[in-house]
């Protein structure tokens, strides 16, 4: 989606930029995620792998391209045995459309002289399907396309989940050091209360459990910090490489961590997509899903492999016209040349051909039958062959022109036809398998969306009375009315407050990437 460009999001609950200055009162180093973005998009290993599927999707289209022009090839090979000779050959063959191809080959030696032989051949019944073939190579390119897209998506995701790992383990730090100086206020005044006779000893041993066990935590959460924060180095930085700034990173310092992409934009779009019909949102979760397109290009292939199978049960007719000019010294006597030249074809093939050089089995042409079990078709070809000038200096060009029909008699066809059709109806199966999953995670996308916007409503709402009551207890204080444990209680109950709020902001942008990625809104990263 357009317009995505990086500015200040406004209504994000307080970060930990404040908390850090508030209570630790440690210098900070500030981190922008558009930055952190735009650093992984040069370097990082994530979009690297996405360039590569970019790549990937280009040359796919390319070939498809290509797939249609004719394709030469030219072979020179020098005989050793029984005696010296060199040929030079080549061929092209254009495949123009599913019913029509051309083929031209030459072939040249010396002491022989030459031949050229060019012909095409054109499937006259059963038509093949040619709308399946082409959609099927349409849903393959949007195929190689939607992975290119998922790929740089994940790798940007990766970075936005490291960021907000990262600022969630800097206020887990926070927390914890919090938790443990309101853990030892209250192990002294246990001991306190324990001398005078106040507490027994088994409440005084559970507040110095409790003290060590905050201890334990504050080092787990600085462990957690520094993880997160190689984590997010990493896919800053190009494999074996430090990333631009990535030191500041691994020092073990609180970053001011500053999520300044455009959500209320991410939000707008998404709403405005959600407010389309029923009927809209299905068919864009459908074309978004790749697994779901994934079992409807499977379904295509199969169609296309039963339509194939059922073809070769049926009579197959083809036209056939060849023409071959001699030249040079084969001009005098012909002569066959080595192997795999386009000289002595034999008319065999099961095809009745006045001409023994020529005809629809020679290695021109292809089976006339193209489907399954091709090698058990019975074949009869009629056609007539003329000889004359027809540009050959020597009058030996000919031209040949054949009707041939291919029928499978054994059998085979017949079950490989009911074969392909019993995979058809498991294709399908799985397609409408594939749809309802499809359709289902995308209804499940949006119930997240709306459960993480409520979330976060109910988590600042629970800020603010944490904030209110930080003030009430900190006059109650000034007045003498609240012992300074009760601060600090107050105190952590605000930070884990602020903590529940930043993770369910989190979780809502989350939410809100997920569902654009399955209605097709496609970000533009930094």
């Amino acid at each position: 989606m357009a317009g995505w460009e990086p500015t200040a999001a406004a209504g994000s609950p307080p970060d930990a930029a404040a908390s850090y200055a508030d209570n630790a009162g440690t210098a900070t180093h500030v981190l922008r995620l558009s930055v952190a973005l735009e650093q992984a998009a040069a370097q990082g290993p994530g979009f690297a792998a996405a360039a590569l599927q970019e790549r990937l999707r280009v040359l796919a289209e390319e070939a498809n391209a290509v797939r249609g022009r004719p394709a030469l090839t030219l072979t020179s090979w020098t005989e050793l045995h029984p005696e010296i000779g060199h040929v030079l050959s080549g061929a092209a063959t254009w495949q123009v459309d599913e019913h029509l191809a051309f083929d031209a080959s030459f072939s040249v030696a010396p002491e022989f002289g030459g031949r050229l032989t060019a012909g095409f051949r054109r499937a006259l019944w059963p038509p093949a399907p040619r709308d399946l073939a082409e959609e099927e190579r349409a849903l393959t390119t949007a195929i190689v396309r939607r992975r290119a897209d998922d790929e740089a998506f994940d790798a940007a995701l990766d970075v936005i989940r490291a960021f907000y790992a990262l600022r969630d383990a800097q206020f887990g730090v926070l927390v914890a050091e919090q938790a443990l100086s309101v853990a030892s206020l209250r192990a002294a005044i246990a001991e306190d209360r324990f001398a005078a006779g106040e507490l027994g000893l088994a409440e005084w041993q559970a507040a110095q459990r409790a003290q060590r066990q905050a201890q334990f935590d504050v080092r787990a959460a600085r462990t957690a910090h520094r993880q997160a924060a190689e984590r997010l180095a990493r896919l800053m930085a190009a494999a074996g490489q430090p990333a631009a700034g990535g030191q500041v990173l691994l020092d073990g310092s609180f970053q001011e961590l500053v999520d300044d992409l455009p959500w209320p934009a991410v939000q707008a779009a998404v709403e405005h997509v959600l407010a389309e019909g029923e009927d809209a949102l299905g068919g864009r979760f459908l074309a978004n899903d790749t697994a779901y397109l994934e079992a409807v290009r499977a379904e295509l292939e199969q169609a296309l492999a039963a339509a194939d199978a059922e073809r070769a049960t049926r009579v197959n007719w083809q036209a056939v016209i060849e023409y071959t000019l001699p030249f040079g010294s084969s001009d005098a006597g012909g002569g066959s040349f080595a192997p795999g030249s386009a000289a002595g074809g034999s008319g065999a093939g099961g095809g009745s051909s006045p001409s023994s050089g020529t005809g629809p089995g020679s290695g021109l042409e292809a089976d006339p039958n193209p489907g399954p079990g091709a090698g058990s078709n019975f074949g009869s070809g009629t056609g007539t062959t003329s000889t004359g000038p027809l540009l050959s200096p020597a009058g030996r060009g000919e031209l040949a022109v054949y009707l041939v029909a291919a029928l499978d008699l054994s059998g085979a066809g017949r079950v490989r036809h009911q074969q392909a059709q019993t995979s058809l109806e498991l294709a399908r199966l799985r397609t409408e398998q594939a749809r309802h999953a499809a359709l289902d995670a995308g209804l499940a996308a949006v119930r997240t969306a709306e459960n993480a916007a409520f979330a976060l409503e109910l988590a600042n709402e629970a800020v603010e009375q944490a904030q209110d009551t930080m003030a009430l207890v900190q006059r109650r204080t000034v007045l003498g009315f609240a012992p300074p444990l009760e601060l600090e209680e107050a105190r952590l109950e605000l930070l884990r407050a602020r903590r529940d709020a930043a993770r369910a902001e989190a979780e809502l942008h989350l939410a809100w990437l997920e569902l654009a990625r399955r209605l097709g809104i496609a970000p533009r990263w930094p």
